[in-house]
């Protein structure tokens, strides 16, 4: 069977994603309201650069057999000498084959075909993508697994409760959405300097604005035609006064939780204070937990790990693993700052 990988146009757009609404869209939303969603998100900045590719048979070119995402990204790469250079990254993601066309080998052609479009950009040097189908399928394809770990904290337990009624806090503020460009700025500036002055081969997705600002709008989406919230919650995070420790988060409303974008802090005493903000947010918003990627458990998390406060443990058998396959540069290298931003 002659087979071809081509970027979808608008017609084809659609049937993948009436393809995939069972597995990313239901119970929650509608079909309609799926693809809805997903032109929504297709407004934003980050999405705009989307690109959608199916794989087709040459006999029946309207009949898709796989589809992907694909998202172009910045990323940073550090050699651990103190050379540091500014790479580009592709995100893969909503890799689906409808139910009919599986165990045929499509999604492996079709990835396969999508990797050689992108390797054609020498400047490309990696490729993430998160699995939904467990460590060892992507890997045969060249991404990697890469550690997931995952910490939790409970509204309703014990110890977080007495934490946050006992304890207390540095002061910090809230971060809206105005605030979002020029924290991230600065975040960058700083990872680069960490990956630059590193000793370990190091590699890292750049945080970028607009990628928490398509998180936002999703989330607020879901807050609005899902849980018929009229008016989601504006506060998008929390900041240490006077430093360049924040945190950034949104509420996943069909998993009821608060997802922690990503975190920045020097210390344990920050950490803490804006937890603390994190799980004043959820409680208000009525949400079970708060949830966040690859925390340093031995350092900064250490204190709330011991306390029971937190949770943490590898998301083996979970949604999203971390993957990443490297393009020219060491595969060696240690993915820095693999939280939830870098995800799409």
């Amino acid at each position: 069977m002659e087979l071809s990988v081509r970027l979808a146009d608008d017609d084809e757009v659609w049937r993948a994603w009436a393809n995939n609404y069972e597995s990313w869209g239901a119970p929650y939303l509608t079909l309609q309201e799926y693809v809805a969603r997903e032109r929504l998100l297709g407004a934003t900045a980050f999405a705009s650069q989307r690109s959608t590719w199916i794989l087709t048979a040459a006999a029946a070119a309207d009949d898709i057999l796989s589809a992907c995402e694909t998202y172009p990204r910045l990323c940073l790469v550090s050699d651990g000498n103190g050379g540091l250079v500014t790479r580009k990254c592709v995100s893969i993601a909503a890799v689906y084959t409808p139910e009919a066309h599986r165990k045929k080998g499509y999604a492996a052609e079709l990835l396969q075909r999508v990797l050689a479009e992108i390797q054609k950009d020498g400047s490309v040097v990696a490729s993430t993508l998160y699995s939904e189908v467990g460590k060892l399928y992507y890997a045969k394809f060249g991404w990697k697994y890469s550690s997931s770990f995952v910490g939790t904290i409970s509204t309703s337990s014990e110890p977080s409760r007495a934490w946050l009624q006992d304890s207390e806090f540095i002061h910090s503020t809230s971060i809206f959405s105005k605030d979002i460009p020029d924290i991230i700025k600065q975040d960058v500036l700083l990872l680069t300097s960490e990956l630059k002055a590193s000793s370990e081969p190091s590699f890292s997705v750049f945080p970028a604005a607009d990628c928490i600002e398509w998180m936002n709008v999703c989330a607020d989406y879901y807050a609005r035609v899902y849980k018929h919230i009229p008016t989601p919650p504006l506060g998008r995070g929390a900041r240490i006064s006077d430093s360049d420790s924040f945190v950034l988060w949104g509420p996943d409303w069909t998993v009821n939780k608060l997802v922690i974008f990503r975190l920045r802090a020097s210390n344990s005493t920050e950490v803490e204070a804006l937890l603390a903000e994190a799980l004043k947010e959820a409680v208000k918003n009525g949400l079970e937990k708060i949830i966040f990627w690859n925390p340093d458990i031995k350092n900064l998390f250490q204190t709330l790990y011991k306390k029971g406060v937190i949770e943490y443990h590898e998301r083996e058998d979970e949604d999203s693993l971390s993957c990443v396959k490297f393009i020219g540069v060491d595969e060696k290298l240690n993915w820095v700052a693999n939280e939830k931003f870098a995800w799409v």
